[in-house]
């Protein structure tokens, strides 16, 4: 025991150390070492299944398997007795194939009507809680016949276009779908496979899991340098590498938050995890340790030695992610750049957010989760992160549910302040369920989070699509999607209790702040008379990320009044600046420009997919008066080639956004847009969800019996216009056209979408330098807003604002100067001032000139060592507002600025 202790001591302490490579350890060497040297609590799960649920489990699960647990006889029964009806109209269950004439799968790598490898894991699921024994048996049996089946012609080799033998079988969209039921039916029911039944799976296994190493399926998303585990190099952190290969090397790293990165990481997991050390020899038994491919096991080391590490590494909070991979103080880009909690890709892909959790909620189950064998990263089912992810998904939605009217069958579903590609204007099926799903499940399983168990089964039974009267049904009826997952997740979360979980939002705070994707939500309640305000500026690398920076969305009282123009971007339109209530710079135009680009630089946006120039500053400050944001975005919206001086885009010298929500229904935006030459427009979009009325520099749009004000300010002399694509219908809005009118692609907008309509400000005579200062106001359609007025500083500092009623808003003309000092004029009737842009954490006092009640105020602002008021880490002070009654959340990113090689 001495010895292998000392063994196992020294391999974790290389573990930890990083810089090992793969060749050199593997997982066969570490399971070897834990089974000899590990305490029993720390020990890999031996017996069969483990994932997801153990044999501890079955009792319970079988005596949960009854008439009177209605999650079992209106659901997963249901869907088993459906699934099986389907497979016995199909399948010959003695020769162990299917009549392809009625069974929908032709092997494919993307949707297919009949996925076999999820009526296995359904089949297999039955086989474990079934009570009655001889079912199970059957259950197990067809499980084996239809995972055999796939299994052997995978085990054929890779061969294009072949069933199930295509090199992106593993890796592409059918893996996403469904990736995790091939682990998951192996485990679950191991006990009725032969010999040669393991040997012919472990084979097809190895030849998927080997494929991954180096899957490029959107964007070389996979874990470089391929083949080194637990390692600062696989976060761009070598010191003997340039400082633009470390740059390179830290961008591509971003890929691990991507929806095919995290599906392959499951995909490893789960299929490495299925199988015993006695079904998994080494293919070359001399070596002492593993080289790729010399176990099954081995590729778990790489699940969680390089995905998981690289996933740990950004979506756990930078600090703590320093802390616990001993990476001190060297600088990265991507520390922490995903643990907002939202996922980065949005809306509809953060159905990716599941995949992560599926693989954690294994990991658990199996006892693979243990740090001190795997590394912190193995633990990361138990960070704060979760709580960040279940919350935001909590304040990413409105405060009600509807029935559409239009659309009557889909029953209640509830729409969601989106970004990203979607497909659906409300909270998606599965995302929701997923991801709330093995965050409940994982928690029950410990039993030490109740009320975040609460959370995750209210949204279950209430958010996803269908609200609670159709919570059954959802359970019920998978087969149109062969979701077998999402019925055996609504079983093991509820269970025959928790059907009743009461509403988390009002004990919730009414803000939330994600800094590190630039993320606020912020509302007055949580009741259907709320003002919501939501903003997002993100770094924009991966795909399916929509050149939105600085993006802002108001609804009042049940009804969105300004909001992004939801799409999928199959044009790519849908990503220019038109659709995001954002400034539209002109930039020169590049020689031999990638088509995905051609809109991009049409509509003067941002750069995507890691075209841009790099990250976006941003200062967030928000409480319960105010919601502020501040971004500098002029790196996304230049494009740089190193190269091909003549492919550069790179004429916008400033696109900054300052903006801020004062509660309940004002938005005030000020907007920097600079070239380095004149006759490049510069422009802000706001899109409307209903057509506006233009009236000098006031426009209003009227949505049921809310209506939206937009006055502009700056610049003067702009010209307003209502303006949109599409000719008889707002779903051509993102359709491209030719010179005749004729439309060559058509766009994707989102189901049920509610934007219409665009309000284009132009900087009239396409100066070198303009400022847009903008007022936003949401109303009752009967009553008439307010009018704003400008402020201009008239000493010191530069600064532009407006004041509204009682309350002035100022910001600085020009974003990251210090600021000792600077005055302005406003009526005595304003008597709160919220000031921007000042230098975090110095104290500053306001001073104020009243010569005569009738005449306007001078406002003086200034440094001031001896005054009680400091500006917060977002650079704000506000004077004369009510005392917050909770804290202020504030964040930043500094940003970057690409280097060249």
């Amino acid at each position: 025991m001495r010895a292998a202790g000392k063994a196992r001591a020294g391999l974790l302490r290389a573990l930890m150390n990083g810089d090992v490579i793969r060749s050199a350890i593997g997982a066969g060497a570490i399971l070897a070492a834990l089974a000899a040297g590990l305490p029993a609590s720390a020990e890999p799960v031996a017996t069969h299944p483990r994932m997801w649920v153990t044999a501890a489990d079955l009792p319970k699960l079988r005596n949960w398997a009854v008439d009177s647990n209605p999650m079992y006889k209106k659901g997963l029964a249901l869907a088993a007795a459906q699934a099986k009806a389907n497979a016995d109209a199909a399948w010959n269950w003695t020769s162990g194939k299917p009549d392809l004439k009625k069974w929908q799968d032709d092997g494919s790598t993307g949707y297919v009507f009949d996925c076999t490898e999820a009526y296995a894991q359904m089949f297999a699921f039955m086989s474990l809680v079934d009570p009655n024994a001889a079912n199970r048996k059957e259950w197990a049996s067809h499980a084996r016949i239809m995972l055999m089946w796939v299994i052997n012609q995978a085990a054929l080799g890779f061969s294009s276009n072949q069933p199930f033998r295509d090199r992106s079988f593993p890796a592409f969209n059918r893996a996403n779908y469904w990736g995790e039921a091939f682990g998951l039916t192996v485990d679950w029911i191991y006990g009725s496979l032969s010999t040669s039944d393991k040997a012919q799976i472990r084979k097809v296994f190895m030849l998927w899991d080997d494929s991954l190493l180096t899957a490029s399926t959107a964007g070389e998303e996979h874990p470089q340098p391929v083949g080194i585990l637990n390692s600062k190099k696989l976060l761009g952190i070598d010191s003997s590498m340039t400082a633009y290969s470390q740059q390179l090397a830290q961008i591509q790293m971003r890929w691990a938050a991507n929806n095919y990165d995290l599906g392959h990481l499951r995909m490893l997991a789960l299929t490495s995890m299925a199988f015993d050390a006695a079904d998994d020899p080494l293919v070359d038994p001399h070596k002492a340790t593993l080289a790729v491919g010399n176990s099954l096991r081995s590729y778990f080391a790489d699940a969680t030695g390089a995905w998981l590490y690289q996933t740990y590494a950004m979506f756990e909070d930078a600090a703590t992610v320093r802390q616990k991979l001993k990476l001190g103080s060297s600088p990265n880009l991507s520390l922490g750049i995903a643990s907002a909690g939202p996922p980065v890709e949005g809306s509809l892909y953060g159905e990716s957010l599941g995949f992560l959790g599926e693989t954690l909620l294994a990991m658990r189950s199996a006892g693979y989760d243990d740090t001190a064998s795997w590394g912190p990263q193995a633990g990361f089912f138990g960070s704060a992160y979760w709580d960040k992810a279940v919350d935001g998904f909590i304040h990413q939605i409105a405060p009600a549910s509807y029935v559409p009217a239009s659309e009557s069958y889909l029953g209640h579903i509830w729409p969601i302040a989106s970004y990203g590609d979607i497909l659906r204007a409300w909270a998606e099926p599965d995302s929701t369920l997923t991801l709330a799903a093995t965050v409940g499940i994982g928690d029950l399983r410990l039993g030490n989070n109740p009320d975040r168990v609460a959370k995750t089964r209210w949204i279950a039974k209430n958010v996803a699509q269908g609200g609670p009267s159709m919570l059954y049904d959802r359970a019920a009826n998978v087969w149109g999607n062969s979701d077998a997952t999402i019925s055996i997740l609504y079983f093991l979360l509820f269970g025959p209790g928790g059907l009743n979980p009461a509403d988390p939002r009002p004990d919730m705070p009414t803000k939330f702040v994600g800094p590190s994707i630039g993320t606020i939500s912020a509302r007055t309640d949580w009741t259907t008379n709320a003002t919501w305000f939501t903003f997002r500026c993100s770094w924009e690398t991966i795909n399916h990320q929509s050149g939105d920076c600085g993006q802002f969305q108001l609804f009042r009282k049940g009804k969105w009044l300004v909001k992004e123009w939801g799409n999928y971007a199959v044009t790519g339109l849908g990503y220019t600046s038109l659709y995001h209530n954002i400034m539209g710079i002109q930039n020169n135009t590049p020689t031999n420009l990638n088509s995905l680009y051609d809109e991009t630089v049409a509509y003067g946006s941002q750069w995507n997919n890691d075209g841009n120039n790099g990250d976006a500053a941003v200062k967030l400050s928000v409480n319960d008066n105010w919601a502020y944001a501040m971004t500098d975005a002029a790196v996304l919206y230049n494009h740089p080639d190193y190269y091909t001086p003549s492919a550069n885009a790179d004429s916008v010298t400033g696109a900054s956004r300052s903006i801020v929500w004062v509660a309940p229904d004002y938005v005030l935006a000020y907007d920097r847009a600079t070239t380095n030459k004149a006759n490049l427009f510069k422009q802000l979009n706001l899109t409307l969800t209903a057509t506006p009325k233009v009236t000098g520099n006031t426009a209003r749009a009227v949505i049921g019996d809310q209506a939206v004000t937009v006055q502009s300010l700056m610049p003067e002399g702009a010209t307003i216009s209502e303006q949109h694509f599409w000719k008889t219908s707002p779903s051509q809005e993102m359709d491209l056209r030719d010179k005749s009118g004729k439309v060559t692609e058509t766009g994707l907008i989102a189901e049920l979408e509610p934007s219409r309509d665009r309000l284009l400000i132009d900087a009239t005579g396409k100066p070198k330098d303009a400022r847009f200062l903008t007022f936003i106001q949401g109303t009752d359609k009967d009553k008439s807003a307010a009018v704003a007025t400008a402020i201009h500083s008239t000493a010191g500092a530069k600064y532009d604002g407006a004041y509204v009623g009682d309350v002035a808003v100022l910001f600085p003309v020009t974003v990251g100067e210090a600021v000792k000092s600077f005055s302005y004029s406003v009526p005595s009737k304003v008597t709160r001032q919220l000031i921007t842009g000042l230098v975090p954490g110095k104290k500053y006092s306001l001073a104020i000139a009243l010569l005569d009640p009738d005449t306007p105020a001078t406002i003086t602002v200034a440094e001031d060592s001896s005054a009680p008021d400091a500006a917060d880490a977002g650079g704000v002070i506000g004077f004369g507002f009510a005392t917050s009654k909770t804290p202020t959340l504030v964040g930043s990113v500094a940003g970057f600025r690409k280097i060249g090689p």
